[in-house]
């Protein structure tokens, strides 16, 4: 992680010295850019139920007529069973005028277990031509269960229970506010390596009575920071019917940017 400070020094200096700004697309000369707005998403599947998930995909410039944007399965980096989900509109439109498109993911619990699974997904084409960024979206499927919205929300004290790997992961000691985003999805604000950075979030899930970390992006990082904090090699488990304390063990640093991935714990303690 020490690599990080140095990165961020580097930035700071290019920065400083560069006397031009970055261009805003106004949608007239530039390339039309066409990526999706993030690498990863959660699609959560309730047990012997049914789940959504909308992707958005971004384009840098705008167009006066409508363009048609394709999208498909990367088989290679795919390991969900095609009977789970179905990918609603892999042909898209994006209206004229418009910066942005969505695609949505049904899925559907045939045998989806708690354990994710991943669709890959890929831009294959636009009308009218872009570069498009060569990068997978990764959408997580797995089951969940039904879980009270107001259960493991509210003040906890957040402490690092595994080794620092070069200073704490998260801001270790701090009182968090952990929020609902919707299901069985918990949220809150913190640092992510605070010796280096100072703003991030964090998220896990709450998987029928197992504690699963989603693939997210780190704020802080020696790299892009991309799918940075992912699933524990073994996820740590929960009371359905006791908040109080929350253990949560994720993989840090998954792509190795800054040294080898380190299984990293976390004790969530209700104030």
């Amino acid at each position: 992680m020490k690599k990080i400070a140095l990165i961020l020094v580097a930035a700071v200096f290019f920065i400083a010295c560069d006397k031009h700004e970055h261009k805003v697309f106004d949608g007239v000369g530039d390339q039309n850019l066409v990526a999706f707005n993030k690498s990863s998403s959660s699609l959560p599947v309730l047990i012997n139920g049914v789940g959504s998930v909308d992707i958005t995909i971004d384009l840098s410039q705008r167009s006066a007529a409508p363009r048609t944007i394709q999208v498909s399965i990367d088989a290679s980096k795919t390991t969900a069973a095609s009977e789970n989900y179905t990918i609603v509109n892999p042909i898209v439109t994006v209206p004229a005028n418009a910066h942005n498109a969505v695609i949505t993911v049904e899925g559907t619990d045939v045998s989806i277990e708690t354990t994710a699974t991943i669709l890959a997904l890929v831009i294959d084409s636009i009308d009218g031509g872009g570069v498009i960024t060569p990068t997978i979206h990764e959408v997580s499927i797995f089951q969940i269960c039904p879980v009270d919205d107001t259960f493991a929300t509210g003040n906890y004290l957040i402490e690092q229970l595994s080794a620092y790997v070069d200073g704490p992961t998260l801001d270790d000691g701090s009182i968090v506010t952990i929020t609902n985003e919707g299901g069985v999805s918990r949220k809150f604000d913190t640092a992510h390596y605070p010796n280096y950075c100072s703003s991030g979030t964090f998220e896990f899930d709450l998987v029928c009575g197992v504690v699963v970390v989603p693939n997210q992006d780190s704020t802080c990082s020696c790299g892009s920071g991309a799918d940075w904090f992912t699933a524990a090699n073994t996820n740590e488990t929960f009371d359905t019917n006791d908040d109080s304390i929350i253990l949560v063990t994720f993989t840090d640093d998954t792509q190795s940017n800054c040294g080898a991935p380190a299984q990293t714990t976390y004790r969530l303690t209700k104030q």
